[in-house]
């Protein structure tokens, strides 16, 4: 059956980009209308992450995600046949100027990305562009054939990928090469990890400190990647640098504030455009108090 699956995904990608959104349209309804998929979530999400806004509004952002997440969907799907250069056109650096800068004196960096515009793009797009090599941190997805499938994707165009679970000792590795390191920073902690709390559109979410800790023990240089959809199946990503060097040396407070420094970019670029984020994560699931109740 796994096979047959494949086949099926691999004849819709080679469809090209006006069918595909076409399908997606149509599936977006069925899938926030009709079967409403983790519906209830996305409108407590945005209800609580925007108190200003009507529900006729908070509905509207809920109906554009949905066709968002379509997208990401069907474009991911066609990375199963898309060329590089195909790749490379739809995701374009707007500041490609610092590429030099990322992996200075023959070692590496780190890349803060999110779940915003088209994150599987994202990483695979920006590996087409950069020299260096370019590593993604990944969850296993609880299913074989869906992880072996989404490992297939992140890794057709060159990227190395390597699972979170591992991941601390191979980024401290390879950051002593010139290796560049896309990590998304809205992830949910790994149960059992620390937890930093932190005011993350009005209300405390959890944030590993992870990113921050392995930015300030290494000194490499961290760029935030602001992806911006432009029309329909093409994207700009704008690296900006940020100033590690104002929050050295390394300790627990500074990096509190660095963590702070990146949750804060990310808050500000889905205030701009929420429909682009993943609102159906759980992202707000772990509370501090329920924490302290299962210590």
């Amino acid at each position: 059956m796994t096979w047959i699956f494949r086949i099926f995904l691999t004849s819709i990608s080679i469809l090209p980009f006006p069918v595909l959104h076409f399908l997606s349209s149509i599936s977006s309804v069925f899938l926030g209308r009709v079967f409403r998929y983790r519906r209830s979530i996305v409108l407590d999400n945005l209800g609580h992450s925007f108190p200003e806004k009507s529900n006729r509004e908070i509905k509207v952002i809920a109906d554009k995600f949905y066709l968002h997440l379509c997208d990401v969907i069907f474009e991911t799907i066609k990375m199963l046949t898309m060329s590089k250069a195909e790749l490379k056109r739809r995701v374009r650096p707007v500041n490609p100027e610092v590429f030099p800068e990322m992996t200075p004196g023959g070692q590496g960096g780190i890349g803060i990305l999110s779940h915003y515009a088209n994150w599987e793009w994202l990483g695979a797009g920006m590996g087409c562009h950069l020299s260096s090599a370019t590593c993604g941190i990944y969850k296993a997805q609880s299913g074989k054939a869906a992880d072996k499938l989404l490992l297939h994707i992140r890794t057709r165009f060159g990227n190395r990928m390597i699972e979170k679970k591992s991941s601390v000792r191979e980024i401290l590795k390879g950051l002593k090469e010139p290796t560049y390191f896309g990590i998304l920073g809205d992830q949910n902690p790994t149960p059992g990890q620390p937890m930093y709390f932190t005011d993350f559109l009005g209300r405390a979410a959890p944030v590993e400190p992870g990113i921050a800790s392995l930015a300030l023990q290494t000194g490499r240089p961290v760029y935030f990647s602001r992806m911006k959809r432009g029309r329909r199946g093409f994207y700009e990503v704008f690296l900006e640098r940020l100033p590690i060097e104002n929050y050295l040396p390394k300790s627990d407070e500074n990096v509190r504030r660095f963590t702070d420094l990146h949750v804060r970019m990310l808050e500000e670029m889905i205030r701009a455009k929420p429909e682009y984020w993943l609102w159906s994560h759980r992202r707000w699931k772990h509370q501090p108090e329920k924490v302290r109740e299962s210590d």
